[in-house]
C-alpha cells in the first residue's frame, strides 16, 4: 500500500504520500506547490515552472517507491489535493503525469479513497 514504509513522507520539504493502491500515486497539498488546487487543468497545464516542480517530485517519489528511474514511465501520477471549495469533501487535481487530467480516472480514486481514510497521509489531514 505505501511503498516507502510509511503514509507519509518528506521529498524536498514537501510532504507528500506515496501510495500504490490501483495505481501508484504521490499525493501532494496543492498549496505545499503554491496552488490553491482549484485551478483548471489549462491553468495548471500553462505553468510550466510548476509542472517542472511537480515533475521533480514525481522522479523523487518514483525512486523512494522502489520504481526506479520513471523518467520514461507514467507512474507515478502526481495528484494535488486541497480543501473543498464548492461543496464536497476534497478537491483533486490528477496528472497524466505531465498534464492534467480533465476528470479523476477510476484507478485514482481508489488510491485517493484509500489515502483519505489513512492516518497520517496528506489527503487524512486535509479531510480531518
Amino acid at each position: 500500500l505505501f511503498p516507502t514504509g510509511q503514509a507519509q513522507d518528506v521529498i524536498d520539504g514537501i510532504a507528500v504520500t506515496c501510495i500504490d493502491m490501483a495505481m501508484p500515486m504521490v499525493i501532494v497539498e496543492a498549496s505545499q506547490l503554491g496552488k490553491r488546487g482549484d485551478e483548471s487543468p489549462a491553468e495548471l497545464d500553462a505553468d510550466k515552472a510548476f509542472l517542472q516542480r511537480l515533475e521533480s517530485l514525481r522522479l523523487k517519489a518514483g525512486l523512494a517507491m522502489g520504481l526506479g528511474d520513471v523518467s520514461d514511465k507514467v507512474i507515478p501520477k502526481p495528484v494535488l489535493v486541497s480543501p473543498a471549495k464548492s461543496g464536497g469533501t476534497l478537491q483533486v487535481r490528477y496528472f497524466m503525469p505531465h498534464n492534467c487530467h480533465r476528470a479523476l480516472a477510476i484507478t485514482g480514486s481508489i488510491g485517493l479513497a484509500t489515502a483519505c481514510v489513512t492516518e497520517g497521509s496528506v489527503a487524512a489531514g486535509l479531510i480531518g
